[in-house]
């Protein structure tokens, strides 16, 4: 193909949008998505429709590519009477267009290129190319030689749904359509910037977008929470009523069913293959506290000597709205730099909950178990283990030891002996909650005697 075909080609495209414009609006009046965190969304859109009388075909075009046909859920007015659709999309190549024009009359270039000039004809064949003219039968053509003056109705241009409909009068009204997409999703990321007591806790939401649709204005719901999904798909109601909004307003929240709704507060224009964020959380110096906790050996399965490591938590005061799981990522400054103390996936958290978060390890806090003692017969068990914690920082820490495999029932008819306090969480544990001083040690022994 000559360098300029490809440019003849993208102005016959653009020329055919009119061919919709007598029946459907080009413009969408109102445009509504709903994304869930499970590759799925809800596409709502409005456009003005004017119909005459009698049995005719409907092109409704750009639609998401990945749309679900089972799920489409199209209202006409009452004049209006579907009887079937279909699902259209051209990808449109010089052979489609060549295929096309068969039988029909095109322009092509003849002659030696410094003396073309342009004749008639009607396509009989492709692949090489097949022209009956007045003068007779010509073939051998380059496909680069031809000039076409439209793009054939029958090619779709972009993803469209066609429907068949009778109309009973002349009717201007409204179409709606709701449709299920796959190929997009929605996930949550925090970063925690702490500070002693403190907190600032920032919420981003990014849209992944892989539909084949660019969704241009459109008013955005996240769903959070995992439907139930089967493989026949039934219609879906609207899932909130559309508010208008002030572009100030922060993103607002709805349970609905279980799930929560989140609504961005202005209208986002999300392109194909793009990545969007939206800032929905910004807290300031909410409230930590800082835990230490420790999980050791059963003690029948206790070896001679042996460190444990110690893991790091921070917990946040209740927030007074729901989080979407995600990941978060907290940061502190140390020396004007500032370091990530740890990354760790949130679950999805009902407003008034406590927000708990692993950092990592500590460094400073060591946890030791030593077997002193194994006697067991052939009834019962029975193991003396000595603990020791030891706080190496240069601040006050409160940890907790929980030691499972320390079933607790009639049956197990288990005796615990130590000096220590402790509690059980479960039933087949004991936890010593110990508050050290900086430098301290604590050191204590635990008999357990259970039966087999």
């Amino acid at each position: 193909m000559r360098p300029n075909s490809p440019l003849m080609i993208t102005i016959l495209l653009s020329s055919t949008l009119s061919l919709f414009a007598s029946t459907l609006s080009e413009k969408v009046d109102d445009a509504t998505l709903v994304i869930y965190n499970s590759d799925l969304g809800l596409v709502h859109e409005e456009k003005t429709l004017k119909l005459e009388r009698g049995v005719q075909a409907i092109t409704y075009p750009d639609v998401a590519t990945t749309v679900q046909t089972d799920s489409v859920n199209v209202q006409f007015p009452e004049a209006v009477s579907l009887f079937s659709q279909q699902y259209r999309y051209d990808k449109i190549t010089l052979k489609k267009i060549l295929q096309a024009h068969i039988g029909k009359e095109i322009q092509f270039k003849s002659g030696p290129e410094e003396k073309q000039i342009i004749k008639r004809g009607t396509l009989l064949a492709t692949d090489p190319a097949v022209i009956k003219t007045d003068e007779g039968i010509s073939g051998g053509i380059a496909d680069s030689d031809i000039i076409f003056s439209s793009i054939p109705s029958e090619l779709i241009m972009k993803p469209s749904l066609i429907w068949n409909v009778d109309v009973e009068k002349d009717v201007q009204g409204k179409v709606e359509l709701d449709y299920l997409i796959t190929g997009i999703g929605w996930k949550s990321d925090y970063v925690i910037d702490l500070a002693k007591d403190k907190a600032d806790l920032s919420g981003w939401i990014t849209v992944n977008n892989r539909s084949g649709k660019r969704f241009e204005d459109v008013k955005m719901h996240l769903l959070a929470g995992d439907i139930n999904r089967v493989s026949q798909m039934r219609s879906y109601e609207k899932a909130m009523p559309v508010m208008a909004m002030a572009a100030a307003a922060p993103v607002a929240h709805q349970a609905h069913e279980g799930y929560h709704f989140y609504s961005i507060p202005f209208k986002v224009t999300v392109a194909d293959s793009e990545k969007t964020q939206i800032k929905f959380i910004d807290k300031k110096e909410h409230s930590v506290k800082r835990h230490y906790k420790v999980r050791m050996s059963s003690p029948f399965n206790a070896p001679s000597e042996r460190k444990q490591p110690v893991s790091r938590y921070i917990e946040l005061a209740p927030f007074a709205m729901p989080l979407p799981k995600g990941t978060v990522r907290t940061y502190s400054t140390v020396n004007d730099t500032t370091v990530l103390l740890g990354e760790t996936h949130l679950a999805n958290t009902p407003k008034g909950e406590k927000v708990t978060l692993r950092l990592g390890t500590d460094f400073d806090i060591i946890a030791k178990e030593k077997l002193l003692e194994r006697d067991d017969d052939k009834r019962y068990m029975e193991a003396m283990v000595e603990y020791t914690l030891t706080n190496r920082s240069e601040s006050e820490k409160s940890i907790e030891m929980t030691i499972p495999g320390v079933t607790n029932n009639a049956r197990a008819k288990t005796t615990i002996t130590t000096d220590e306090v402790y509690e059980r969480p479960d039933g087949h544990s004991i936890r010593f909650s110990m508050r050290l001083k900086a430098d301290e040690s604590k050191v204590w022994r635990v008999n357990v005697r259970m039966k087999r």
